[in-house]
């Protein structure tokens, strides 16, 4: 919290497969086994505090001008969310042609819905019965934000 926050782009299969692993149980649905990274094909970007690793961030295209985001900040180092999320928002606006990003919540994590609407994002949707987590069917809320636009 406070610290110097520096993006650096991943190529580090082991760094990131562990942080999936570290964090799966907790945020993957029912029954879904971790999946193998494309370090290549999709943006994998690690977030750094005072040079601590705390966690990072996967891009990958859902449209050609649109990003899907999914966030994995290590436990230990969540105070630093909000800090690594302003400075992955700009790395990708900086370093890539998208004009929107997008995030797909599951409705039993309003500490993650808490977290893109500060960094932005507003609700532009939701299904009902799309996730399965402890047995639970539950509904999944779709956020995005725009680059230099204001979402009025």
């Amino acid at each position: 919290m406070g610290g110097e926050v520096v993006i650096k782009r991943l190529y580090d299969y082991e760094l990131v497969i562990g942080t999936m692993n570290d964090m799966w149980d907790d945020i993957s649905e029912d029954g879904v086994d971790v999946y193998t990274p494309d370090l290549l094909g999709e943006i994998w970007l690690g977030c750094f505090v005072d040079d601590t690793y705390v966690g990072m961030f996967r891009f990958h295209n859902k449209t050609s001008q649109c990003l899907e985001c999914h966030v994995f900040m290590l436990k230990e180092h969540r105070a630093n969310s909000f800090g690594c999320g302003i400075a992955a928002k700009e790395w990708i606006f900086e370093n890539t042609e998208a004009k929107k990003l997008m995030v797909n919540i599951p409705e039993i994590f309003p500490n993650v819905i808490d977290y893109v609407v500060n960094l932005g994002f507003k609700q532009e949707g939701y299904s009902e019965n799309m996730y399965l987590k402890n047995g639970n069917v539950c509904g999944m809320f779709y956020y995005g934000l725009y680059r230099g636009l204001d979402y009025a």
